[in-house]
């Protein structure tokens, strides 16, 4: 081992991607007295990546002289394959080939196990784990096999075989090999898995779609294939470790992958489980994954052994205490499922998303709900009202009566409780505090408001809500019953940002009164309604006589808590009120995260859009209504002509009947003393043909008028 007395010049490219991040987090030192001087490229813009603070200097890549000169001058020389420019590596090799090299120089290059992604592979067998059951075969329906690539190490190298994609970085791992010729440089592949942790890059839109309670995650085919894996600070601290030559043996090809055998669906699924709300994760066919990002990587099926330097399987307690101290000390040895709640801190703390937990108490009709409404929508954080936990508990309830035994603890115990009273007699309207705290804690305490938070709006209502909500008992071992029970703040659940709203009465009664009817119907938002509400509220935080009060609670375990005068003025046009504006400095008072929410811009423009929209559907509103009343006016205009015409019409059918009644007389003498007569005058003056027909058939009638017998007349 070379022994570091001074100051190691370490070169980084590329020090602001994710990868060169963690190196220059475990480079930054050798030993706890010396500081190394790290030099370094930066990706600028495309990385979007923050240059860390222990990076001495930049190498502009403008001058490729240069950056190849303070190259040979360190004697660390790492380049990250993940984000680099391949045609600048291959540059610097080849330069560094024809340098002479002064002083003992280590270079590494990181590459990653997706060279392998064609390697042939051979399958074997999977054994049984130890909490699989042993099972009798039938002998006319026997179970498949469940077979698995063998495992792969890194005296395999020369068979890897890459995709089409990654041939460009096997020729830099060859050429980079190729450089161990020369004196004073020590070349090293590290083989790296797929990366997690410290943020994340390839796993990083699961995360962010996790974090986001997005169900848009998917799993390609059936998901059995095994993905290896390495945490990027792994990689940082191997890369240490060979700059250090602690390694009394090294190969120079090098693989770095945790100890964990994981599947692509246990990956997906354990990001789902461990971050939002579980749910089944939906498979797809390749077919349908063909253009999204990184389906190479989750469709990769390898498993590997780390090189044996960093190799330590495990081992009974008894053998591994006569074994002498690893010399390389793993970040996440057992892989990303096994330390999710470590991996999930890091996205966290990495991208700076941060849990908004808030709570806005004050009187009813004081305009809690609108604001803590209009605050999660802000934050992007749900809003939880008493109704809405009640409803879901009871739902979730109802399919916890058959596995009650897979609950945990508490729960099991307040549930079981909570279906003993229910047999006793039905619910009551309003829950006892008792069962709203453990409905509340369940809540509290899901992934959602673990990782993203909440706004609690309508309980706690009194000081003893808050301690029995937030209150939790200190485990210790063998207590008696008659010792007192001891308890503390459960800072997981715990709010941080506390709002207080005061408004006089008679201006949440001028509230209550302006609500429309359709928002008031069904509910206790109502002047009987607040009254009773409202006394029970001064009751318990009004009463000047000493006894705490709710956000007395928060005050006594020194958490700031904001007390606004409201107006109670609730304008949904206007989400930038003053009271909204208090509430969110208030909450922004240490820095706003990023949690992904909307800059200021976007979030004026968006306000802007939804205020335009508002005013927009208030105007589409007026307009319908107009159109309604001109439709309803001309309706009745045409109603009243439908109406006149058939007033007319049975007038008129009226008098035809009147006229044909009166007529009928005439009718009857014509047709019996005047037609047949009228009908011969009329054949005769066809048969003779006069001059003057009318003439004639006047003739004819005058004639015969008296063959008429004058009693018939």
């Amino acid at each position: 081992s070379r022994l570091r007395t001074a100051a190691m010049r370490v070169f980084v490219n590329n020090v602001d991607t994710y990868v060169g991040n963690a190196l220059c987090a475990d480079l930054r030192r050798m030993s706890p007295d010396i500081d190394n001087k790290i030099f370094g490229t930066v990706k600028g813009k495309i990385s979007r990546g923050k240059i860390p603070p222990s990076v001495k200097r930049i190498v502009a890549r403008t001058v490729p002289k240069t950056v190849v000169k303070t190259v040979a001058s360190c004697r660390l020389i790492t380049y990250d394959l993940h984000d680099a420019d391949l045609e600048e590596v291959e540059f610097v090799l080849k330069a560094l080939k024809l340098t002479d090299i002064e002083q003992p120089t280590t270079l590494v290059l990181i590459s990653s196990v997706m060279v392998w992604a064609n390697t042939r592979k051979d399958y074997e067998e999977k054994p049984k784990g130890e909490d699989e059951e042993e099972e009798e075969e039938d002998e006319e329906n026997p179970k498949p096999k469940v077979m698995w690539p063998k495992v792969l190490t890194d005296n395999d190298f020369h068979r890897r075989t890459p995709s089409a994609k990654f041939d460009a970085w096997k020729t830099l791992e060859t050429l980079c090999l190729s450089l161990n010729s020369k004196n004073n440089l020590s070349a090293y592949v590290v083989c790296a898995g797929i990366l997690y942790g410290s943020g994340e890059h390839v796993l990083h839109d699961m995360f962010k779609a996790a974090w986001l309670s997005q169900q848009s995650h998917r799993i390609i085919g059936p998901g059995n294939n095994y993905i290896p894996m390495v945490h990027v600070r792994d990689v940082a601290r191997l890369v240490k470790h060979l700059a250090e030559d602690t390694f009394p043996e090294c190969p120079e090809y090098l693989v770095c992958v945790d100890h964990s055998s994981t599947t692509q669906a246990e990956v997906v699924q354990g990001i789902v489980n461990h971050v939002c709300d579980p749910y089944a994760v939906q498979h797809i066919a390749p077919a349908e994954a063909i253009t999204a990002e990184d389906v190479d990587v989750l469709t990769l099926d390898l498993r590997f052994q780390p090189s044996e330097c960093i190799y330590q399987p495990e081992m009974d307690a008894e053998i591994a205490e006569d074994m002498p101290t690893p010399l390389f000390t793993w970040w996440s040895k057992n892989g990303l499922l096994a330390n999710m709640d470590v991996v999930a801190s890091e996205f966290c703390r990495w991208r700076n998303l941060r849990p908004i937990r808030t709570l806005l108490c004050g009187p009813p009709a004081s305009g809690k709900s609108f604001l803590s409404g209009k605050v999660a929508e802000c934050f992007n954080v749900p809003h939880i009202t008493v109704k809405a936990v009640v409803e879901e508990y009871m739902a979730d309830f109802h399919m916890w009566q058959d596995v009650e035994g897979e609950l945990k603890g508490g729960q099991y115990e307040i549930t079981k409780e909570f279906k003993e009273s229910l047999e006793e007699a039905p619910p009551p309207a309003r829950l006892d505090s008792k069962w709203l705290s453990a409905f509340f804690q369940h809540k509290l305490s899901s992934n959602v408001c673990k990782y993203r938070g909440f706004v609690l709006d309508g309980y706690p209502r009194t000081y003893a809500d808050a301690e029995a909500l937030f209150m939790q008992k200190i485990p210790t071992e063998g207590e008696d019953e008659e010792d007192e029970v001891q308890k503390e703040l459960n800072t997981a659940i715990c709010p941080e940002h506390i709002v207080v709203l005061q408004c006089q009465d008679a201006l949440c009664i001028q509230r209550i009164h302006a609500m429309a009817e359709d928002e008031v119907a069904g509910t206790h938002d109502n002047e009987e309604g607040f009254k009773r509400r409202n006394q029970a509220y001064s009751q318990a935080n009004l009463i000047e006589d000493g006894s705490p009060v709710l956000w007395t609670f928060f005050e006594e375990r020194q958490i700031p808590v904001c007390k606004l005068q409201s107006t109670g003025i609730r304008d949904d046009a206007s989400p930038g009120s003053t009271e909204f504006n208090a509430i969110r400095i208030h909450i922004e008072r240490e820095g706003r995260p990023y949690n992904y929410l909307k800059s200021d811009r976007e979030f004026n423009a968006h306000q802007e859009v939804v205020a335009k929209s508002v005013e927009d559907e208030a105007d589409a509103k007026a307009r319908a209504e107009e159109e309604e009343a001109l439709r309803l006016q001309e309706a009745a205009r045409k109603a009243r002509q439908e109406e006149e015409r058939a007033r007319l019409k049975q007038i008129a059918e009226s008098e035809r009947e009147l006229l044909e009644a009166q007529s009928a007389p005439l009718r009857s003498y014509l047709m019996q003393y005047v037609v047949p007569t009228l009908t011969n005058g009329l054949v005769e003056v066809c048969k003779v043909m006069p001059d003057d027909p009318i003439d004639y058939l006047a003739e004819y009638l005058f004639a015969h008028a008296q063959e008429v017998p004058t009693g018939e007349v």
